[in-house]
């Protein structure tokens, strides 16, 4: 159940001389950085793509097991849990230092962190679904 008091909160606090249309569109904007499970096949599609899968798979660097385990066990990294991004974070740092060639580089741990960015709206976040504007109209009322 859609929670009034918290929408006439928000609209007292930021948005007291908007109109209702004005409100709608900024609460259901998507606008606010968040993060999402990254999955691990497109990790993986992104590593063979990037012609990093090969040297990570065949090593027998410690780091490089780690990873292809990681990667088989798992079928998503939700890194909005900080231990899982923390642990995703220390794997790709071990395979950067453990110079593999072709080199999995600082620029291939961007990329996948990347994966987990997304941008949610105020109404993701607290509302079921969009903002109506009759729901906006009935708090203002």
């Amino acid at each position: 159940m859609p929670n009034y008091a918290l929408l006439q909160a928000k609209i007292v606090a930021d948005h007291a001389a908007d109109t209702a249309e004005q409100i709608s569109a900024a609460l259901n904007a998507k606008t606010i950085a968040a993060k999402q499970p990254i999955s691990t096949a497109d990790i993986k599609k992104y590593l063979l793509l990037n012609g990093v899968w090969l040297a990570i798979k065949t090593s027998t660097n410690p780091v490089a097991v780690t990873a292809m385990d990681a990667l088989a066990l798992f079928e998503v990294f939700n890194v909005q849990e900080s231990n899982v991004q923390a642990m995703l974070v220390q794997i790709m740092d071990g395979l950067i230092a453990a110079n593999l060639t072709p080199a999995f580089t600082a620029t291939h741990k961007a990329a996948v962190l990347a994966m987990g960015d997304t941008l949610v709206s105020w109404a993701d976040q607290h509302w079921e679904g969009a903002v109506q504007l009759w729901q906006i109209k009935e708090v203002q009322a």
